[in-house]
């Protein structure tokens, strides 16, 4: 064997030409199929960073219209709370609700990416601090949990300088002054790729009161738990779905045609379109490897023909032909191992630059390295190749006719029909590869150039927006809340080249999509456990007007629609189209929940044409639109519509906005225009 490679050796740097021409092309085909599994082995193959890992669910509230597919939602929390009283098959169960948090002290006012969380959620994912400790049951009390806080170990350092004895200082949250406890390890991150893949900056109490108005019956828990080592999952999901239909039974207004999922937690934390993506590359850069291989099988086919005499030299000196095959797949292999090291350096150099500009919103994708496992797969790989595109130019020459190939020695004569009917064969199956290939991409650049020229239903140039977060401590009272933004939308709106300014808790395309249940005044099921389902939006008055959304039919809001007056809504044509078919929508009556819902009913005032709420690549979802004047809620997206670039703006509205409260945080400063444009990833 060590003669062999020191033959292989000596080949390949006699023919350095060739053998740079076969590095480069298996580099290439080798560096993509590395760079491709190394994403995927990050993204689903790496052992999570939990104790015992493949134990962890994530248990969700599933809907269950009939005939349509099953829709997977957050849990409420008086479910939340039954399954705590009586999943005996979980060893601990957790409840986890985001929450962005307002940290005011020492220099400009940040805003952190916060979770409450129940006591149990440390433990059921086996995490231990790194200083300190995590929460007491005692400290999450429903209704007032403690003023405590454990914090990541970035926010440690940044914060604090990494300061060792940071536990018992205080941060001012929203507010109120909490103690910290604990300080988690470096790369500790939960949740993920569920809900948004923002790292957690700090972590405090729950404190879930289920009995709390009016998120008593929202869908907004985050829900963790850890299976028993011998409860199979399917057993446990029996149990689950026979605890549903009794709460159905139990709670026909809220539970009716819901019922529960268990989820195992790698499974959750990849969505299905980041999984099939990741797939389908692969399936792309193999057959680019394929392509390579069948390249350098030509070019060692073509070089046969000056090694015809040479083999059957040998050959008549006594050498097998099993010999010589060896002899020549250790030349081949050496070729593919070359080829694999080059493309490992390929990798390294491009793959950390291409994840960091990667707009897909995974930890993972941010933690892409070449480990022990990358490794190995790109040692098989150039090892497999090295065999498939060696075995060719091997079987040809080693099946040369003894006599004649020693006559033609002098002569350099042209490869025997075997050898070119490989060769026509090779490209042949190149060229099936590369079309295949080639048709793939034409059809995937149409499709990005359709969603590019698609039109969202609304304008999206020369609009600036950023998210403001309301401390509930400082503006206790809706009414101050809302006067509070008013006064930000009416000074901004002053500034020299904005045209207008509102409000919104989420924007079409950019932000995440809330479904809300509703129902239609004086409208039967059309089928038992209809379920009726709009996107939700709270809005400021001049909403409409900013982002040049048209009114169809009726009016928008006004400033006379405030918190005492009757409740009012705007609805999406489609919206309209479905639920009063042919009919005049305006002064029609829908309300939040069930028929049996505590909820107002909200008259119908205007029709706003549609907007791609769901994304450029989704059909138009029914929507409405009601006045956060009378919905207020802490987070809210300032948008400002300028006559100039909107970043030019940005300065000013963050100085009139600081005129007003300077302990008010400003964060995702951005145009509506980028996060459009993001919503392509």
């Amino acid at each position: 064997m060590l003669r062999d490679l020191r033959y292989a050796l000596r080949t390949v740097v006699n023919h350095r030409g060739l053998t740079l021409g076969i590095v480069i092309c298996l580099a290439l085909g080798t560096g993509a199929t590395t760079a491709v599994f190394s994403t995927i082995h990050a993204v689903m193959l790496r052992p999570m960073p939990f104790e015992q890992a493949e134990r962890l669910l994530l248990v969700f509230d599933s809907h269950l219209t009939p005939g349509e597919a099953q829709e997977l939602y957050q849990a409420t929390p008086p479910n939340f709370e039954t399954w705590q009283e009586e999943a005996g098959w979980f060893e601990e169960i957790a409840a986890i609700r985001l929450r962005d948090i307002n940290l005011i002290g020492d220099g400009d006012p940040e805003r952190l990416a916060g979770a409450e969380v129940s006591a149990a959620f440390f433990p059921v994912l086996g995490a231990q601090p790194l200083i300190g400790r995590s929460f007491g049951a005692a400290e999450d009390q429903a209704g007032a949990p403690a003023r405590v806080v454990v914090v990541s170990y970035g926010l440690w350092q940044r914060r604090f300088g990494a300061d060792p004895k940071v536990l018992g200082k205080r941060l001012r949250l929203d507010g109120e002054s909490y103690d910290v406890i604990g300080v988690m390890p470096q790369g500790f991150r939960f949740p993920e790729g569920i809900e948004s893949a923002t790292a957690r900056d700090l972590w405090i109490p729950l404190g879930l009161d289920v009995d709390e108005t009016p998120r008593r019956f929202w869908h907004h828990l985050i829900v963790v738990a850890r299976l028993r080592p011998e409860i199979p999952l399917a057993r446990a999901q029996a149990s689950m779905d026979t605890i549903a239909q009794r709460l159905a039974q139990e709670r026909p207004n809220t539970n009716t045609g819901w019922g529960c999922r268990l989820v195992p937690l790698r499974q959750a934390l990849v969505r299905p379109e980041v999984r099939s993506g990741l797939l389908l590359l692969l399936l792309a850069v193999g057959f680019v490897l394929l392509i390579a291989c069948a390249n350098v099988a030509s070019m060692l086919l073509a070089r046969a023909t000056n090694r015809t005499g040479e083999i059957a030299l040998r050959l008549a000196l006594g050498a097998s032909r099993g010999r010589l095959v060896r002899q020549l797949l250790t030349e081949s292999v050496l070729l593919a191992l070359l080829g694999g090291a080059a493309g490992l350096l390929l990798v390294q150099l491009a793959v950390p630059r291409l994840a960091a500009m990667s707009p897909l919103e995974l930890a993972s994708f941010q933690n892409i390295r070449i480990d022990l496992y990358v490794l190995g797969f790109t040692l098989v790989t150039a090892i497999t190749t090295g065999i498939l595109f060696g075995l060719a130019s091997a079987l040809q020459l080693t099946g040369t006719e003894l006599a004649p190939a020693l006559r033609q020695t002098s002569l350099r004569s042209t490869a025997g029909v075997l050898g070119r009917r490989l060769q026509d064969a090779l490209l042949v199956f190149e060229m099936a590869l590369v079309l295949v290939l080639l048709v793939g991409a034409g059809l995937m650049i149409r499709s990005f150039q359709r969603l590019r020229e698609a039109d969202p239903g609304f304008e999206t140039e020369n609009l600036l927006t950023l998210r403001l977060s309301v401390p509930p401590s400082k503006y206790p009272e809706a009414a101050q809340h809302i006067a509070y933004l008013d006064r930000i939308v009416e000074r901004v709106k002053g500034l020299p080249g904005v045209r207008s300014s509102s409000v919104s808790f989420l924007l079409p395309i950019g932000d995440p999509v809330i479904r809300a249940r509703f129902t239609v005044e004086g409208r039967q099921p059309a089928e038992p456990g209809e379920d009726l389902a709009t996107n939700h939006r709270l809005v400021s008055h001049e909403y409409f007007e900013t982002i040049g959304l048209p009114i169809l039919r009726g009016r928008g809001f006004t400033e006379l629609d405030h918190r005492d007056a009757p409740g009012v809504a705007v609805v999406s044509q489609e919206l309209a189209r479905r639920y009063w078919p042919g009919q005049n929508p305006i002064g029609r009556r829908v309300k939040r929940g069930n028929t049996d819902s505590d909820q107002p009913w909200l008259t119908v005032v205007g029709v706003a044409e549609d907007v791609r709420d769901n994304g450029l690549t989704a059909e138009v979802a029914p929507t409405w639109y009601l006045p956060f004047t009378q919905h207020g809620i802490p987070d809210m997206r300032l948008v400002v519509k300028t006559d100039l670039d909107p970043g030019s703006t940005i300065a000013p509205v963050r100085e009139a906005i600081w005129a007003i409260d300077s302990d008010q945080t400003i964060s995702e400063i951005s145009t509506v225009a980028e996060l459009v444009a993001g919503s392509l990833s």
